[in-house]
């Protein structure tokens, strides 16, 4: 009986001892696991390594927009599209023509009257990076752009410029928006072509991150 007893006392131990073990061996993993992870992490909410992002953007034949959506759609972002009063036609934008309308604005800049249907983003101040998307003209980033740039304030904002072209490179476009713009972090940027794709554009934003 007492044998008995004695065995049954012991397995109790055991179990006690046991179940011990398994809450202090909980306790610490959850512990290492608060401690070590990123609450983002945690809960399952990867947030954008950007901040909260807009993309601006002035796009005169729709090849600038291309790479605008597949900008925002990576990043969830919101849009913003430069428009002025006066709409350009193909055949204002025909550079190869000495007479076109942006053939005289280039070589005149007091014509360049890009007056904006409306010069700032809705919640501007909110947003931590900006975007600003361009085609390039003459291998600087087309008026309406500058006109944005120069109407608003970058101060405390990343931000960071795109463009489009058939065979030019970014050139020093962003730098010069950057010289005109007041304040803000101003990035290199890239430019796209059109045979640009959304593989390309999800590899540039990557580096970005």
């Amino acid at each position: 009986m007492n044998k008995s007893l004695t065995t049954i006392s012991i397995a109790i131990i055991i179990i006690v001892i046991g179940v011990a073990i398994v809450i202090i061996f909980t306790n610490d993993a959850k512990k290492f696991v608060d401690q070590g992870v990123p609450k983002d992490l945690q809960t399952n909410k990867i947030k954008n390594p950007l901040g909260k992002t807009l993309v601006v953007y002035y796009s005169a034949t729709g090849t600038t927009k291309k790479i605008v959506l597949e900008i925002a759609k990576d990043l969830k972002a919101d849009t913003f599209e430069i428009k002025t009063e006066t709409n350009y036609t193909s055949e204002d934008l025909d550079w190869t023509n000495k007479n076109s309308k942006v053939s005289k604005e280039y070589n005149d800049k007091t014509l360049r009257n890009n007056k904006l249907i409306k010069d700032t983003p809705d919640n501007w101040d909110s947003y931590e990076t900006v975007f600003i998307g361009y085609p390039i003209w003459w291998d600087i980033a087309a008026w309406p752009a500058e006109t944005f740039v120069k109407k608003n304030n970058f101060l405390n904002k990343n931000v960071i410029p795109f463009c489009t072209a058939i065979t030019s490179s970014i050139g020093e476009s962003s730098q010069m928006l950057s010289e005109q713009a007041n304040g803000g972090n101003w990035e290199n940027g890239q430019c796209f072509y059109p045979t640009s794709d959304s593989a390309e554009v999800k590899v540039w934003l990557d580096s970005l991150e």
